[in-house]
């Protein structure tokens, strides 16, 4: 199971630096004014995942209109649950029911990545979704330890 959390940390880690935000360049302006301006560099693959019987093909896009924007919390879970998925389910497809995530990250990015991939937090009232800070830590004060998450396979109880 570590080896498994350390992985997908180290994943969300590469997230950042392989996300929509991967080049962010400072543009001058008049009086002496700087603005940030975001390009995209390279596009994530969309997740396949079965809800019910239907298959569902869910891009980054789709997760930021979910949210209202594609931040960096809502781009390292959705990085996150693609490298699980290919962890716990290899060339399978996944069903949304069959996830169980414990995350370490208290943002709404995050929850709303996980919630609209797989239900997680609105399925069975929750009980599939944990959020465990690590002591000393809220969302105005996150450690890089915050950006752990643990996917279980409820269906073989794989993490």
């Amino acid at each position: 199971m570590k080896k498994i959390r350390y992985m997908i940390y180290l994943m969300g880690l590469l997230a950042v630096f392989v996300s929509p935000f991967g080049k962010i360049e400072a543009i001058d302006k008049k009086h002496g004014e700087v603005a940030v301006e975001q390009r995209a560099v390279i596009k994530l693959s969309p997740i396949l995942i079965y809800d019910k019987d239907e298959l569902l093909e869910i891009t980054i896009e789709d997760v930021g209109k979910y949210h209202g924007d594609i931040c960096v919390c809502l781009t390292i879970a959705f990085r996150a649950t693609q490298v699980a998925i290919s962890q716990l389910w290899g060339s399978e497809i996944p069903k949304r029911g069959d996830f169980k995530i414990i995350s370490g990250l208290p943002t709404p990015g995050s929850k709303d990545a996980f919630e609209f991939i797989t239900r997680v937090i609105t399925r069975k009232g929750g009980k599939d979704f944990k959020l465990q800070l690590l002591e000393g830590t809220d969302i105005k004060n996150m450690s890089r330890d915050n950006f752990t998450f643990a996917f279980i396979r409820k269906s073989t109880k794989v993490c």
